[in-house]
């Protein structure tokens, strides 16, 4: 987590889009999605809804 996002990479999860800066990222976040989704929180962002 911190690249540019890449709009091309991404993941839905409850209902919202999850970008991320490469397949990586997506990777780690299908491991563990809490962990991501508190982190955005932290950093004031929401997944964008779909």
């Amino acid at each position: 987590m911190g690249g540019a996002i890449n709009k091309d990479v991404y993941a839905d999860h409850n209902g919202h889009r999850v970008y991320f800066c490469c397949g990586a990222c997506k990777r780690e976040f299908k491991k563990d999605p809490s962990t991501y989704l508190k982190k955005l929180e932290e950093l004031g962002e929401t997944p964008e809804p779909i």
